[in-house]
């Protein structure tokens, strides 16, 4: 079984439809809870560009790349 893992991109689409719930929010708690949802997924998205940029630089290094 293969896992995918979820992208910056996704991450960032999430954030924003938490936003934009916040928005139309019934009440003060629901509205504080969904932005608090927001912030998480843009550090997620951070976390995962982080990760991965830092992945790519482990790879194995081929001199023939270069050529």
């Amino acid at each position: 079984m293969s896992a995918t893992m979820i992208t910056p991109v996704e991450c960032r689409q999430h954030a924003i439809e938490c936003q934009r719930m916040a928005e139309r929010a019934a009440n003060l708690r629901m509205r504080s809870i969904l932005i608090d949802m927001a912030r998480t997924w843009q550090r997620l998205s951070f976390e995962v560009e982080q990760s991965r940029q830092k992945n790519e630089s482990l790879l194995p290094y081929d001199p023939r790349m270069l050529l």
